[in-house]
């Protein structure tokens, strides 16, 4: 096992974690969040400092919460997610309601 010392940019902490390999940049995590949910996390940087003792490199990261992961949306359906006044019969355009017209090549 690796112990990494790990920067959040997301929340300005920093705590070791023991990874089996070091991850690349652009690699996706899953760790823990201060409320004890597990979120996703991109990798944004990676470098390496020697240790005050011996020949021996410690593997730092920048990790960062993946776009999209702290939305919580409580909308359950598509429908939900649609304007009040949207109407799935008209509003699609012509073409979608009715009879399906061949193809031609």
């Amino acid at each position: 096992m690796i112990e990494i010392e790990v920067q959040n940019e997301t929340h300005q902490t920093q705590e070791r974690v023991r990874f089996a390999a070091v991850p690349r940049i652009g690699e996706g995590l899953r760790l823990r969040e201060p409320d004890g949910m597990w979120a996703s996390y991109d990798v944004l940087d990676v470098w390496y400092q020697k240790a005050d003792f011996g020949d021996v490199w410690i593997p730092f990261l920048h990790v960062k919460l993946t776009p999209g992961e702290g939305v919580r949306d409580e909308r359950e359906t598509v429908g939900d997610m649609m304007p009040a006044s949207f109407d799935f019969g008209t509003d699609l355009g012509p073409g979608f309601g009715g009879e399906i017209e061949p193809f031609k090549i």
